[in-house]
């Protein structure tokens, strides 16, 4: 949990000219400033020098408090050692789910486009061969030439 703080500016005095004017504006008139929490650990050999005592914890367990006021009891922490530094669980499962998964959409997306295209292309040529023939006039067929064989001038 990040600690929040917000910040203000404070009304400046009444400015006289233009210069005056650009140079006392204020960037922002209110903000919040955000940062990381702070990260406190201690050995347990160390809790009785520590003011104010730090919180019992279970021993060999770290817990992680959102807030703790000093002297207060913290109750039951569940241990957080198993997975201190990565939350995800099991991070087989994890990376199939946000890498396999969208590829896998991906590819079947990309082949049922490529189904849908072929079909497609293949019914647009069906239909415009069969116009071709349909509208198409017969074409004439042209009388086959004679042979230029004259027999009346072979000589023996």
């Amino acid at each position: 949990m990040a600690c929040v703080s917000v910040i203000g500016t404070e009304a400046a005095a009444s400015p006289t000219t233009l210069a005056d004017v650009i140079s006392a504006a204020p960037i922002f008139h209110s903000a919040v400033q955000v940062h990381n929490p702070y990260q406190i650990s201690w050995d347990a050999t160390d809790k009785a020098t520590l003011s104010p005592t730090p919180p019992d914890f279970t021993y060999g367990c770290t817990a992680t408090l959102r807030t703790w006021i000093p002297g207060e009891s913290v109750g039951s922490l569940p241990c957080n050692n198993k997975h201190d530094n990565l939350n995800i669980g099991n991070t087989g499962l994890f990376f199939f789910v946000v890498i396999g998964v969208p590829i896998i959409a991906v590819v079947l997306i990309a082949t049922c486009c490529g189904i849908y295209c072929r079909k497609a292309r293949r019914i647009r040529r069906g239909r415009d061969e069969q116009r071709r023939t349909v509208h198409q006039p017969p074409q004439p067929v042209a009388p086959a030439a004679e042979p230029d064989v004259h027999l009346n001038n072979v000589k023996a």
